[in-house]
């Protein structure tokens, strides 16, 4: 195998110079012969009807390097989408001349005056130009631009058009246009002219000799090539070859839109009666252009447009998108690209670069797709090294099986797509989301991140096909079989924003600063074409899907909506069976669970109905959503956390206990100081203070109190203004739940300095002023809770007797009142297994979630380890059950609570 080195523009030129021999000169050879003449001709065009070419091109026309163009189509594959599309190179160059012409006969007619009659464009330019036009496409290997970019692609050949453009002074160019730059200043090129020349000495000649007129004019022919000055009289005459209106664009916007059967809008007439020359100083010329062009003593003329015109170039901005939606970027015209280009990145391992261009340029379109293995070798002159001839054959036998698919059009499929945005995303405003999707798509645009990213796929398609015991592709065939193509912008645009507006006084404009974003509402247009593809046979692409799914889910944080299928033409139950066996086959053991199949509980008929009365039950709860966007509407959270448990068997019994949860709220706790006031008279006016600091959830119930002024209490404050007050009040602690009772009793043994009572559980808590604690001494206190344990109510009152507290003790919600996850599961009659199945998934979760906390396994299922079902407006206590609270990892995955508890800080 060939070891991968930098390309170098020098390397380019000797292809290019050894291609332009093998092309020209045996030609050459017969025009010197004695007798050898060419007339002028006509020839009929299916498009422009006749076109009248000198002698001097027909002889460059009927060369082996112009002859060669017949069998290079236009369009490279777009004949097996749009049948009508297979014309070629060789009639779109005949076009281009035809409408070089037609720009060049305009100009010189706008342009002559009564008392000037010599043209502004002169007969050597004339000349010059239209053997331009059919050269300009000399530089296209197989397939056009298909190959080109395959090529481009390559390691080796990344840094040449920097390179290129760094020597030659030049804007970056594409392969086609080196090659061509390159073959036109060839030697044999310059045999080609000076055989041309020294038959019609009159045709070109710059005032000098033959061998400085074949000089010059391959050096102009080649700069117009590259989009360079090549008059300084007419600065922008090299513009009619490659620029914003240039005879190029006028035929294959018209030429490629006709026979592949779309419509097209360019209307070239009119744009040729709205072209502009104006005559005009050194000083009159626009800076960028007067900087580029030499200083001559006569008038210099600038092509452009009529500002009337305008509306001719938003109509080939119009054109141009068009073209690309409609052809160029057809999915299928794409993924067949993808498979030519698997196919040359196949083999170019095998070959050096010289190699693989010249095998590219020496054989013709349909020659290379009736290329087997054998003939692939036999024509890349590959010789295998023993130890490398498996690896040889394999290869060539994918390039050929691939070429044979085009060729019997078993097409590749779209295995996944990035749109710009999917339809109905729940997620499309959520910044993660977009961020993510943002990342992924820079990643697939870098040539280094994307090999690493595709590695990565690959690997994992590989490990699916592994698990469904499926032997169609190998680890080492899929590097072949599955392509990733990215777009950008549609190539053109800025060219077209180059074009001048001309008046008859005043400074010439440029389009692109006639209004602000003026091609905007043309690229508004391709709002909807996707970002990029992956391609692959359609036996592979369900695989595909599920693997980006999931990279993207672990890589970006990125969650695919649904729609992501149907934009991926990929089938919703086919991908969800396929998902179904994978997971029985442990594939999804490790990955984020909202990527798992959806179990099919959740797609009941029931589930809209269950999901909307869970979201307005949860509603209530100030930390449901935490662990959630905050975007997303309050059912999706329900059901991300429910598909956390994976059987359907699960799913029921979780519903059956988010059903059964019971939200403490503000009524509770108003209705429990109303029942505590009505059973101890004693405290009808008494002061209300929280349980606890500010930090603390007793602050918010204290406040909630309020709604009983004045008629069951006077005030709602702190301890320390309550042992201020004039007149000792009594005081009620309230808060809303009592589990244990150990954060009760670290509060009063704290606050009384009782600390040989004290069981610290790592709250810092202050001891009560000297103030307050004669106040509770020497008052009636209540302790009023929304609910309470039995365990937890005993605590508070033994600590109480202790400090001697005269103390009232209740709570509203008694611990028989509660609900608790495996008596509401018995109670709803599901299967005992089902329960005992279920609570152990929960100890597990618990167990994975506490697993960094003290006596783990007495908080498996909440502390207590009694699966308590109870939420508060404010909180979630610690003895709920744990899966619904507590957040980390289970079995390596994020755990994602449904609700959160508030941290005390």
């Amino acid at each position: 195998m060939s070891a991968a080195q930098d390309f170098t523009p020098d390397a380019l030129q000797a292809l290019a110079e050894q291609f332009a021999a093998e092309h020209l000169d045996d030609y050459v050879a017969e025009l010197k012969q004695p007798g050898h003449a060419f007339e002028r001709k006509q020839i009929n065009d299916a498009l422009w009807g006749t076109i009248g070419l000198h002698a001097a091109e027909v002889a460059l026309l009927d060369s082996p390097l112009l002859q060669r163009l017949r069998n290079v189509r236009q369009l490279g594959v777009v004949h097996w989408v749009y049948p009508g599309a297979v014309h070629t190179r060789f009639e779109h160059s005949l076009g281009v001349l035809h409408q070089i012409q037609n720009l060049m006969s305009a100009i010189n007619s706008i342009a002559r005056t009564d008392n000037d009659s010599t043209p502004v464009i002169s007969q050597n330019f004339v000349h010059l130009m239209r053997l331009a036009a059919l050269l300009h496409d000399v530089g296209h290997a197989a397939f056009s631009h298909v190959s080109e970019m395959a090529v481009q692609g390559l390691p080796e050949l990344q840094l040449l058009p920097a390179e290129f453009a760094r020597q030659r002074r030049a804007e970056s160019k594409q392969l086609s246009e080196m090659f061509a730059y390159y073959v036109v200043r060839s030697p044999a090129m310059k045999r080609f002219f000076k055989a041309l020349f020294n038959a019609r000495s009159n045709y070109i000649n710059w005032g000098g000799d033959i061998e400085q007129n074949v000089e010059q004019t391959v050096e102009k022919i080649g700069d117009a090539i590259l989009g360079r000055h090549i008059d300084s009289r007419v600065p922008l005459m090299h513009e009619l070859i490659s620029g914003p209106f240039d005879a190029d664009k006028l035929d294959y916007f018209s030429r490629d839109a006709r026979l592949a059967g779309t419509p097209s809008v360019i209307d070239i007439s009119r744009l040729v009666q709205k072209l502009s020359v104006r005559a005009l100083d050194a000083g009159e010329l626009p800076a960028d252009i007067a900087r580029k062009v030499a200083k001559i003593d006569s008038k210099y003329y600038l092509v452009g447009v009529k500002w009337s015109g305008v509306a001719v170039l938003d109509e080939l901005h119009l054109a141009r998108v068009l073209l690309f939606a409609k052809i160029y970027r057809h999915p299928k015209v794409i993924a067949i690209e993808q498979m030519l280009r698997a196919a040359i990145v196949t083999i170019a391992p095998l070959v050096s670069i010289e190699k693989l261009l010249g095998f590219l340029y020496r054989h013709p379109d349909d020659s290379i797709l009736n290329m087997g293995a054998k003939q692939l070798q036999e024509h890349l002159e590959i010789e295998a090294a023993p130890d490398q001839e498996a690896d040889v054959s394999r290869r060539l036998q994918c390039a050929a099986n691939l070429l044979k698919a085009v060729r019997d059009r078993r097409l590749w499929v779209r295995a996944f797509q990035i749109p710009r945005s999917y339809p109905n995303d729940p997620l499309a405003d959520n910044q993660e989301q977009k961020d993510g999707l943002f990342a992924f798509q820079e990643t697939l645009e870098h040539p280094q991140q994307r090999a690493d990213f595709m590695r990565e796929l690959l690997d994992d398609v590989a490990s699916q096909m592994a698990m469904r015991g499926d032997t169609k592709a190998s680890r080492q065939d899929l590097d072949s079989l599955v392509m990733v193509h990215t777009q950008g912008t549609t190539p053109g645009g800025a060219q077209i924003q180059r074009a001048f507006l001309i008046s008859s006084s005043g400074t010439p404009m440029l389009f692109r600063n006639y209004t602000v974003n003026r091609s905007g509402w043309a690229e508004g247009y391709l709002t909807d074409q996707p970002k990029a593809f992956v391609f692959s046979p359609a036996h592979l692409a369900d695989y595909v899907y599920l693997a980006v799914e999931k990279l993207v889910r672990r890589r970006f944080g990125v969650t695919l909506p649904v729609t992501a299928l149907e934009v991926s033409k990929r089938s919703a139950s086919i991908v969800a069976e396929l998902k179904q066996k994978l997971t029985l086959a442990g594939y999804y053991r490790n990955a984020p669970y909202d990527i798992r199949p959806m179990p099919p509980r959740l797609e009941m008929a029931d589930m809209a109905a269950n999901l909307t009365k869970l979201a307005t039950t949860f509603a209530k709860c100030s930390n449901f959503q935490q662990r959630f966007p905050e975007d997303l509407p309050a059912h999706h959270h329900i059901q991300a956390w429910l598909r956390q448990f994976d059987n359907d068997a699960h799913v029921d019994c979780a519903l059956t206990v988010l059903n059964s949860i019971r939200v403490i709220g503000r009524d509770d706790l108003v209705k429990a100081l109303k029942k505590f006031i009505n059973a101890h008279p004693e405290f009808r006016g008494a002061w209300v203070v929280p349980l606890g600091s500010l930090k603390d959830s007793s602050a918010v119930q204290a406040y909630f109190a309020a709604d009983l002024r004045p008629e069951y209490i006077s005030r709602c404050a702190n301890l320390e203004e309550a042992a201020a007050a004039t007149e000792r009040p009594k005081v009620i602690f309230v808060d809303d739940f009592v589990g244990s009772g150990g954060q009760a009793r670290e509060i009063l043994t704290t606050g009384f300095g009782q600390l040989s009572l004290h069981k610290p559980l790592g709250e810092e808590r202050d001891m009560f002023s000297g103030g307050v604690q004669e106040l509770l001494l020497n008052t009636d206190v209540g302790f009023v809770f929304a609910a309470a344990w039995d365990d937890g109510l005993a605590q508070v009152r033994e600590i109480c007797n202790t400090i001697k507290l005269k103390a009232e003790i209740m709570a509203y919600v008694s611990e028989a009142e509660m609900p608790f996850a495996r008596a509401v599961l018995q109670r709803a009659k599901h299967e005992a297994d089902d329960v005992t199945s279920f609570l152990s998934r929960c100890s597990e979760i618990g167990r994975a979630l506490m697993v960094n906390e003290e006596k783990v396994e007495e908080r498996l299922l909440g502390y207590g380890n009694r699966g308590l079902l109870l939420a508060t407006a404010l909180n979630v206590p610690a003895q709920t059950l744990t899966a619904l609270w507590a957040e980390g990892q289970v079995d390596g995955v994020d755990w994602t609570p449904l609700i959160g508890r508030r941290k005390k800080t």
